[in-house]
């Protein structure tokens, strides 16, 4: 275990980080009001107890680091090297030793054969070809292991659109989202990035690859509903579309 889970970070260390004023505002969102929400949801998922823990795209490193307080080892892995180098200056600042960064991507992740037995992929899917980011999850994560996945439907980016939420100067989420459409429309998979749009997910076929690739699906459906697993960070849906959603499974094979 990672002994006692943090429960905030010091926004003086967020202060001295060099980031960009897109990903200083996303850090900021963050981290506002602690860990705590965060180690709740993993707790309500079954993640407290684990031995080595992945966090999948790894971002502001939010949950990476309210996942080191429930298990031994924890490895947070992301493609932007500005905020690898950022979540590493957190991990020192906060002086967890458990915890560590890396720079890559899901498609081709620089882990062996059933290394993890908790793995958590939030919000990064819709950014990547994720049905090969799928398969190289399956690859890492040991029989029993459980997987955790949040990724966006196409309500999320209509509501982007209507209400073009979170700008910053250096980024459009309008912009964004009408490029993820048109991305998930014409069927274009790759240089998927902040700059080239997304694309959008489907529950059911994200349960499809899961099932393919060797997992259970435990429980699915709208972000933050998952087994009493907190307050929703998300809405579940917007307009009637289907917007923010979890997945709960366990690796079977």
């Amino acid at each position: 275990m990672g002994g006692i889970e943090p429960t905030r970070v010091d926004e003086a260390l967020l202060d001295r980080l060099e980031l960009g004023a897109n990903t200083r505002l996303f850090f900021k969102r963050v981290y506002a009001g602690g860990l705590d929400k965060y180690a709740r949801r993993l707790r309500a998922l079954g993640f407290a107890g684990g031995e080595r823990g992945l966090d999948a795209g790894c971002g502001g490193g939010q949950w990476s680091f309210a996942l080191a307080g429930m298990c031994r080892e924890v490895w947070g892995i992301d493609v932007s090297l500005e905020r690898v180098d950022a979540c590493t200056r957190i991990a020192e600042g906060m002086h967890k030793t458990n915890v560590h960064f890396v720079h890559g991507g899901l498609e081709r992740l620089p882990f062996g054969r059933a290394t993890f037995d908790r793995v958590l992929c939030y919000s990064v899917l819709n950014l990547v070809h994720y049905e090969n980011a799928i398969e190289e999850l399956a690859r890492v994560t040991r029989p029993g292991g459980l997987v955790y996945i949040n990724a966006n439907g196409i309500g999320r980016y209509v509501h982007d659109i209507v209400h073009r939420r979170n700008p910053a100067p250096d980024f459009d989420p309008r912009r964004y989202s009408l490029l993820t459409l048109w991305n998930t429309l014409s069927g274009r998979r790759s240089g998927l990035s902040p700059r080239a749009g997304g694309v959008v997910a489907f529950r059911g076929r994200i349960g499809r690859l899961l099932a393919d690739a060797g997992f259970a699906v435990m429980a699915s459906g709208p972000e933050g509903t998952l087994l009493g697993g907190g307050e929703p960070f998300l809405a579940g849906s917007y307009a009637g579309l289907p917007s923010a959603f979890d997945v709960l499974a366990r690796r079977e094979s």
